[in-house]
């Protein structure tokens, strides 16, 4: 069976609630499994911590981000990042979404991670 697409729309206005009500991004250097185990985010003590995912907009069943977000700079190598996930909390809690990123990126000591306003896309076709 398949949702039609105005029960996809209530369904990603859901969403857009939850993410409005604190949600925070992470990354991995593992590809996280369905029930939120497998993540391997960097080590909090490099400076990375998860950041708040910010201000979104909802246009039909897409999601973005609005502004860019942005991670402190690396005192450390987080290693390659290749995934990132988002979350209820700033520590542990759920995983809400995952995906792959187009591309790896290898965050070395001095480097700032980033994700541009409109690259954090959420979509249900």
């Amino acid at each position: 069976m398949s949702l039609s697409n105005y029960a996809e729309n209530l369904l990603m206005q859901e969403l857009e609630t939850l993410l409005d009500a604190g949600t925070y991004v992470a990354l991995s250097t593992t590809d996280p499994t369905e029930d939120g185990s497998g993540i391997t985010e960097p080590d909090s003590g490099d400076a990375y911590a998860r950041q708040p995912i910010g201000a979104i907009t909802l246009a039909g069943s897409v999601i973005d981000n609005d502004a860019d977000i942005t991670f402190d700079t690396a005192t450390g190598d987080w290693g390659e990042i290749s995934h990132l996930a988002i979350f209820d909390d700033l520590t542990a809690g759920n995983m809400l979404a995952y995906c792959e990123l187009t591309s790896a990126k290898t965050v070395l000591s001095g480097d700032t991670a980033k994700i541009l306003a409109g690259q954090l896309t959420i979509t249900m076709d």
